[in-house]
């Protein structure tokens, strides 16, 4: 791709970023932290098409970055071919291994059309992914383990999620008695999208240990927030438990409310290159307990602000959790401990600095 070269100047960065939903706003804010002009744009169809050059040209920015590959990864390709910008794709999920996930839903329902225009879109991801000046991974995983490997440049960078820090972490000295209705009650809580097979699966194959857990401390209970199109998985494992333990409140607007309100958070998935859940709880000053799979032991210090199992092995699931619940000045500390962590590492500034960095190398400044 034929890029102009940038001149050194001592105005600000100037940054154009796109994206198909609101996470665009998880670039934006750690941007506007680090002092760089930034503008943006949310696709929300073809119509956005043509506002997206013309407010590139405009703008004039020094770099283009998108957090979508697909369709409007290529479209970003095109617009900064055609205003001779370089650009960069925020690498956020292993959307090779999506799209093949998608192919096979697609191949087994016999649907020859959703199943060409995904072979279509993952020839996109392919186009943006390689033609792109730098990819900006948010975690190790995507960078060294996962198909997004395999167009990575030496010096792409791993730059993580940021998530906002609440005023206060969770105060759960009180056993959260107003939501379990007992006396010394406890909530453990999942927050997960189940858009994918491979996440409810996750959580479904916990169920039976989780179960076991809370039949030992009947005070206790698990709330699980998240829908979509498997949902069905982990219903189905929780009506199997046949307990009253477990409350399945689907898709919930105001998680807050659901993270000031839990002791300890579980996630477990096959499929999460960095889920900003795990980091949402840590902001809470919630412990979590996690499956050793993408990059979510980047996320969690086995034993110091929560623990990492293995799904294959059940007995880590109920040991980590009956720690936890047994011992709460341990619990307490390792959710200090996480929110501390995520505070360092995570907030709009931390990761702000961390975007000021390459982008002076990517612009010549």
């Amino acid at each position: 791709m034929s890029i102009r070269k940038m001149s050194l100047t001592d105005g600000p960065i100037r940054v154009f970023v796109v994206g198909t939903t609101d996470r665009t706003c998880k670039i934006t804010s750690p941007l506007t932290q680090a002092d760089i002009d930034v503008k943006h744009l949310q696709f929300t169809g073809s119509e956005s098409l043509l506002p997206f050059s013309r407010r590139v040209g405009a703008f004039d920015p020094d770099i283009i970055i998108t957090d979508s590959v697909g369709w409007v990864g290529a479209i970003t390709f095109a617009v900064a071919v055609r205003h001779r910008i370089p650009y960069a794709v925020r690498v956020r999920g292993d959307a090779l291994t999506e799209h093949g996930i998608w192919l096979r839903e697609h191949a087994s329902e016999r649907s020859a059309f959703q199943f060409l225009k995904e072979i279509i879109k993952t020839g996109c991801t392919v186009v943006s992914l390689s033609a792109a000046s730098c990819r900006l991974f948010v975690s190790e995983f995507l960078r060294d383990r996962s198909l997004c490997r395999l167009f990575k440049h030496e010096q792409d960078p791993v730059i993580p999620t940021p998530t906002p820090l609440p005023e206060t972490e969770t105060d759960t000295s009180d056993g959260n008695a107003l939501v379990t209705g007992i006396d010394n009650g406890g909530v453990i809580l999942s927050v997960s999208n189940f858009v994918f097979r491979e996440k409810a699966e996750g959580l479904a194959d916990a169920i039976p240990e989780i179960v076991e857990v809370l039949d030992a401390h009947p005070e206790w209970q698990l709330r699980i927030a998240g829908d979509g199109r498997h949902h069905d998985l982990v219903a189905n494992a929780v009506s199997a438990a046949d307990t009253d333990d477990i409350n399945l409140l689907g898709y919930v607007d105001d998680l807050a409310t659901e993270y000031r309100s839990a002791d300890v958070f579980v996630h477990f998935s096959r499929l999460d290159a960095y889920p900003s859940t795990v980091l949402e709880a840590g902001s809470y000053g919630l412990p979590v307990v996690v499956n050793d799979s993408g990059g979510m032991p980047e996320q969690v210090a086995d034993g110091e602000t929560g623990y990492v199992v293995d799904l294959g092995e059940p007995t880590t699931i109920k040991d980590s959790l009956n720690k936890l619940i047994n011992h709460s000045d341990h619990r307490r500390s390792l959710g200090r401990a996480h929110r501390r962590i995520v505070a360092e590492r995570n907030t709009d500034r931390a990761v702000g600095k961390q975007f000021r960095k390459v982008l002076n190398r990517l612009t010549g400044r």
